[in-house]
């Protein structure tokens, strides 16, 4: 924008604000606001603040330029620009209506600003991402009917994710969680104070009490399971009444798979206490069903050996692999000993016993005291401080009605010890079409799935509590956040390289004038050393072991850390975590103002803040997500 002096047609002189944009291929001058009528005085200044040669104060500009609105736009504008190369709309419905831009407008809301469907509402009335999607229009009745408008729909997107990201002859990861409920509404929720009673009174089909994973036993909840790919990208939520075993959930989703995915061979992956041996039998019968899952540690000890493994298996590898043909027909195990889960465990069990004995000491005291009398009384002391620290098992107990005396189960203990950091893959793929460290590897992806539960639920997008009380909303609120979860798992992976993330590949871009001193000679030294080495619990160092184990934690890659460590990247833009990048792009700001230069001659403007280096790369970065047609 800019002052320019012209001559009119009667061949005087007028002072025009102006502004260049471009049209096509050619740059037009547009006319703003005539100043001819200003004082010269006033027309300097407004030159000399264009310029930036001046900043004039306040009083001195108030009176020709007011301030409209202020609206932070960057972090909307990303969620929808990855919105858009995903097709959500496309996804949701393919014909536009105002139902599919409310339930646009939840996804990214659930991302940016997580709230209850009316602060939602409330939080983006006027603002960017409202402005985008037409919804200042929208009240919470609205956004309710949009939800019941969805619903109907959830099988179709399904339909269309899992084209998008499972395949025939591929591998389906499956794993349930739960969310609790806040507060509690008559009659949709009626709760008898007795909880082991078997009155209780529920309309709801899907609100109950069972397993609380968040640990909010005091509280009813929902079971919801997510079917997703290989990398935890979510294609299927389905959501079950709060006491639903997980064992319930997996031949439902072998059917779903099958039959609404059309899916005829398919590999199913999931933990011990999803997959169980009456489903392994039933799948046997099934044609194009394979499945890769852990034993019990029931069933494990029934295969161990008399002395435990020997660790000699574990020589070159902390796995081994043998079959059970009488137990396991059919099936390949892997046994993995995992150092640090053993060391962690028996430390663990350590300090339980000490503590057990600590309390224990402290009853025998007052039974030789006499403080303590009577077998009955000693057994149920003795007993609450068993079952809390779950010991009892490594104890032997003698009491009587004046006596009270307790030894450790060394055979016992000794023989628990065999077992520490030992568990067992089951598989039922043939060994041409996986190895067992390719197995193992394939198991320890279920964390992809734990991960988006986490995110969904505490990290980002916190589909918890939930408010509301009607099953199909229920259903369609954790449907919304699976939803969200599989935009926001996009955006993360393109912005691995400007986050704390582990970055799959790191660029090698040349170093920039702003970057830590001797960072590079640093990464070429990781470099060197990430090319499989890893440090062992003693400090030693392994060779290559990191790629040929699967067993082993991961670790992050030197570069990673020297990233984390420094906060910048090879290009030396600074790193942020996710929401704190978000952040950082909401901070680009649309400035909407009014230039008031007398009366009846105003024009309206818009200004945005400028990109920095790493909102630059932020929008570059999105492009890496797939434009799905």
């Amino acid at each position: 924008m800019y002052v320019e002096v012209v001559k009119n047609q009667y061949g005087g002189q007028v002072t025009l604000l102006r502004k260049s944009v471009r049209e096509g291929s050619k740059v037009v001058k547009k006319t703003l606001a005539n100043l001819s009528e200003e004082s010269p005085k006033t027309i300097q200044k407004l030159v000399d603040a264009l310029k930036g040669k001046s900043q004039p104060q306040a009083c001195e500009i108030i009176e020709f330029v007011k301030i409209e609105n202020v609206v932070p736009w960057g972090h909307v504008e990303a969620v929808l620009t990855a919105m858009n190369r995903l097709k959500i709309a496309e996804l949701i419905d393919s014909e536009p209506s105002p139902q599919r831009d409310i339930i646009q407008g939840l996804i990214a809301a659930r991302i940016l600003e997580p709230k209850s469907k009316n602060g939602t509402v409330e939080w983006w009335r006027g603002g960017a991402l409202a402005s985008k999607l037409n919804l200042d229009q929208f009240n919470e009745d609205a956004v309710y009917r949009a939800m019941d408008w969805l619903l109907p729909k959830k099988e179709l997107i399904e339909q269309k994710l899992a084209i998008r990201h499972l395949e025939d002859g591929g591998k389906a990861f499956i794993d349930m969680s739960s969310s609790y409920f806040e507060g509690q509404k008559t009659p949709y929720c009626k709760v008898n104070d007795n909880r082991d009673s078997e009155e209780e009174e529920y309309d709801s089909e899907l609100i109950r009490f069972g397993y609380s994973r968040d640990k909010k036993r005091n509280k009813p909840q929902v079971n919801y399971a997510i079917i997703a790919n290989e990398e935890g990208i979510p294609v299927s939520i389905d959501i079950y009444p709060g006491n639903t075993s997980d064992m319930s959930v997996f031949m439902p989703a072998v059917d779903k798979i099958q039959n609404l995915f059309n899916i005829s061979h398919i590999t199913m992956i999931g933990d011990r206490g999803m997959i169980s041996s009456k489903h392994i039998t039933v799948l046997r019968s099934q044609e194009g069903i394979d499945w890769i899952t852990a034993l019990r540690s029931t069933s494990i000890k029934k295969l161990v050996p008399e002395g435990g493994f020997s660790f000699g298996l574990f020589d070159e590898q902390n796995l081994c692999e043998f079959t059970a043909p009488d137990e396991f027909p059919g099936e390949r195990l892997t046994a993995c000993r995992n150092p640090m889960l053993m060391y962690s465990r028996a430390k663990t069990r350590d300090e339980l016993i000490e503590k057990t004995k600590r309390s224990l000491e402290k009853i025998k005291a007052r039974v030789e005291k006499g403080t303590l009398k009577g077998k009955d009384k000693i057994g149920v002391t003795v007993g609450k401080v068993i079952a809390k620290e779950k010991m009892g098992k490594h104890f032997i107990l003698e009491i009587e009605d004046n006596l009270f005396n307790y030894s450790l189960n060394i055979e016992n203990i000794e023989k628990e010890k065999t077992l520490d950091g030992i568990y067992v893959i089951r598989a039922s793929l043939p060994v041409e079409s996986i190895s067992a460290e390719e197995s193992v590897r394939q198991y320890k992806n279920l964390a992809n799935v734990e991960r988006a539960f986490r995110t969904m639920k505490t990290v980002s997008l916190h589909v918890r509590p939930i408010f509301h009380y009607l099953d199909n909303r229920i259903r369609c609120h954790i449907f919304l956040t699976m939803l969200s979860y599989y935009v926001e798992w996009h955006l993360r992976e393109a912005w691995r390289e400007i986050t704390f993330a582990d970055s799959v590949e790191v660029e090698e871009a040349e170093m920039k004038e702003n970057d830590p001193i001797c960072l590079r000679k640093r990464l070429k030294e990781a470099e060197k050393e990430d090319k499989g080495t890893i440090l062992s619990l003693d400090g030693s160092k392994e060779a290559k072991k990191a790629e040929k184990d699967p067993v082993l934690p991961h670790k992050r890659s030197k570069k990673t850390e020297i990233k984390v460590s420094t906060r910048r990247n090879t290009e030396g833009l600074e790193i942020k975590s996710f929401r704190g990048l978000l952040q950082d792009l909401s901070e680009l700001y649309e400035v909407a103002a009014v230039l008031n230069l007398g009366p009846g001659n105003e024009c309206s403007l818009k200004s945005q803040v400028q990109f920095t280096r790493l909102r630059k790369k932020a929008f570059d970065l999105l492009k890496k997500i797939p434009m799905w047609t």
